[in-house]
């Protein structure tokens, strides 16, 4: 029987550890585990992880084993009012109730990380509106007011920390805005303005305060047009593969995800469960898709590992369902026999 020796012309390395970058077809043999071991790639896939404690549809922030679920609209309403100021903790596998925003919110933008976040604008009860410019920061325990944003709107969006947020679009109820503001901590200051108005593009942005993306959304109907942020103005982007509205998204502007979302404006429930890709230059539709189609839920976490919880299904049926986001990649596995 040939050995590999005689196939491949080297032997096989024997390693005390699993090498920390891999490329397909390598192959070494483990001395501490005493396991012969080849590197090969591994599916993209969407997995259950924990419920959260109630059904809403509602935005987050940070990374998929510490994401911030906060405020959120409910599936009943207790008291008459649909909108809350839960917040939650994800640690990876279970959800944590955590002190509550000061006000009831929903539709805000949800920036930094579980030790040190941001809610900012958004609506208040009751119904759906008013608008708010208000903001409120989290320091891992408590909330605490911070600046105003210049113009009360809901349905923005915001990437970045707690101290330099970026946060853009949104519906200024009535109307759809352009608008652009940056957060230093403290206060808020306008920059440039989106070259296509929108509210609505999704829950969570991807990026940070100089380098953002902002994914398609409501211009009156659904879009893909995309645009990005250099910090200090907007240019077009390669479009998304679809309309994309109301979807959960999270990543960079190198490497980003975005899930779910509905597709046609006004014509019905069109919920998605697809997942698209960014790499940087161009969008691809991953076969990858969510366990339960949704939007308007939680997105939160990078390219290759990204989390989306709660939301509503195409009927608006509030979820509690968390899905974690594995990504393509190459991994070291065992050999058998088998």
């Amino acid at each position: 029987m040939a050995t590999y020796k005689a196939i491949k012309g080297f032997k096989i390395k024997s390693l005390s550890a699993d090498p920390s970058t891999l490329d397909e077809g390598d192959i070494w043999y483990n001395s501490t585990s005493g396991a012969l071991k080849t590197a090969q790639p591994f599916a993209t896939a969407w997995a259950a992880g924990g419920n959260m404690s109630s059904q809403k549809a509602l935005n987050g922030t940070g990374i998929q084993t510490a994401t911030l679920g906060m405020g959120g609209y409910l599936n009943t309403a207790p008291a008459g009012n649909y909108q809350v100021n839960e917040v939650e903790e994800y640690n990876g596998s279970s959800w944590t109730s955590k002190t509550a925003l000061s006000n009831d919110i929903y539709l805000q933008s949800a920036t930094g990380t579980v030790t040190s976040a941001l809610s900012a604008g958004g609506n208040r009860p009751p119904g759906g509106g008013p608008t708010t410019n208000t903001s409120e920061e989290y320091d891992g325990s408590s909330w605490t007011a911070g600046g105003n944003i210049n113009t009360a709107r809901r349905g923005l969006v915001g990437v970045g920390t707690q101290t330099a947020t970026v946060a853009f679009s949104g519906d200024v109820n009535p109307g759809y805005s352009a608008l652009t503001e940056e957060y230093n901590g403290a206060s808020w200051t306008v920059q440039n303005v989106l070259t296509t108005a929108r509210t609505a593009t999704t829950s969570q942005g991807a990026g940070t305060q100089t380098a953002a993306l902002c994914c398609g959304g409501m211009t009156g109907s659904a879009t893909n047009v995309v645009e990005e942020y250099n910090g200090a103005s907007w240019s077009a982007s390669p479009a998304m593969p679809r309309n994309f509205y109301f979807g959960m998204s999270g990543g960079t502007t190198a490497d980003a995800f975005a899930v779910g979302g509905e597709t046609t404006a006004g014509s019905g429930p069109t919920c998605k469960d697809t997942t698209d890709l960014w790499n940087g230059t161009a969008w691809s539709n991953d076969t990858a898709t969510l366990g339960t189609a949704r939007y308007q839920g939680g997105g939160s976490g990078t390219g290759p590992a990204g989390l989306c919880f709660g939301g509503a299904t195409g009927t608006n049926v509030k979820q509690t369902a968390t899905e974690e986001y594995t990504a393509a990649y190459i991994g070291a596995k065992t050999v058998t026999t088998s």
